[in-house]
């Protein structure tokens, strides 16, 4: 990654951390966990929409 915005951060400190947790995980396993929690998950309001130009208008870390 380059270029980390701030507001960000704490969705990229995620993706890392699933990174870290699953690297011995065959490709296959961490697919099927990926698909389930989508599949499980809520719509994201930060997310929904960014394609589109709905973006956040500053950091989330302190809610």
């Amino acid at each position: 990654m380059h270029k980390l915005a701030p507001k960000y951060l704490d969705n990229y400190a995620n993706e890392i951390a699933y990174r870290e947790d699953t690297r011995r995980w065959s490709n296959g396993h961490i697919f099927l966990d990926i698909v389930t929690k989508c599949a499980r998950a809520l719509v994201s309001r930060d997310w929904c929409g960014y394609w589109q130009g709905n973006h956040r208008l500053g950091e989330a870390l302190a809610l």
